[in-house]
């Protein structure tokens, strides 16, 4: 049996109060590759600090993006959504409703 169906869920399909659907988390980097990353850090850095200054707008405004980013985190995004529901009895004979009219013709 796979360690997806061994997690407990819900009658519902959906996972029990206290489960994760991914127990191990997020796998990391390995350990060659992360140290090589954090080898580069201080050049990238560095280099993202003097593009502030380009006079290319665009590249000066995507490096203070990227610097302000990883210092502050990504803005929030506003969304604005609208959500209409229907009971599934409503649409059962919402259904049939047209499936009789289209009968009639």
């Amino acid at each position: 049996m796979s360690d997806f169906n061994a997690v407990a869920r819900t009658n519902k399909g959906t996972f029990a109060p206290g489960q994760s659907g991914n127990p191990g988390g997020r796998i990391g980097l390995p350990a060659l590759l992360r140290e090589q990353l954090e080898q580069g850090a201080p050049d990238a850095i560095r280099k993202l600090r003097e593009l502030v200054s380009s006079k290319d707008e665009r590249v000066a405004l995507a490096a203070a993006e990227a610097l302000l980013s990883r210092l502050y985190g990504k803005p929030a995004v506003a969304l604005e959504a609208s959500v209409q529901s229907e009971s599934i009895g409503q649409l059962h004979l919402m259904a049939l409703k047209e499936l009789a009219d289209r009968a009639r013709l």
